[in-house]
């Protein structure tokens, strides 16, 4: 009888413990994280969320820069020059995407370009959004 009670009291704590690893996990994954850096010389954009919107939001940043899929790469880590006026840094894996610019190197309006999509990446994940 005693036996039998801490077989069962041991699978209620493994349970118990099985479920909040669950849960851990599930909550883990929905996070969101945005953080721009805007200094003098530099401009970053870090976001890092659930895998499942990589796609989303990677195809939202390929349509506003009109660069016909070439961001749609779920592993990218590379300079581009869209044009004489438009360079940056890309990294992207699943769930998490990093732009940098060198402002010395892009002019007002690539920066601000670059300022309404990180806006337009908030709305995305703040809200599910794809309009």
């Amino acid at each position: 009888m005693r036996k039998l009670l801490m077989v069962m009291v041991l699978g209620i704590f493994i349970m118990a413990g099985l479920f909040c690893f669950v849960l851990n996990k599930i909550a883990n994954e929905t996070d969101i994280n945005i953080t721009v850096n805007d200094s003098e010389d530099i401009y970053r954009l870090e976001a890092n969320y659930g895998r499942e919107q990589s796609k989303r939001i990677l195809a939202y940043v390929d349509a506003e820069l009109n660069n016909t899929s070439r961001f749609r790469n779920n592993h990218l880590d590379e300079d581009v020059d869209l044009d004489e006026d438009t360079h940056f840094h890309i990294n992207t894996e699943p769930g998490h995407l990093e732009i940098i610019l060198d402002k010395e190197e892009n002019n007002p309006e690539s920066i601000a370009k670059f300022k309404r999509i990180t806006e337009g990446i908030k709305i995305r994940l703040s809200t599910g959004e794809n309009q």
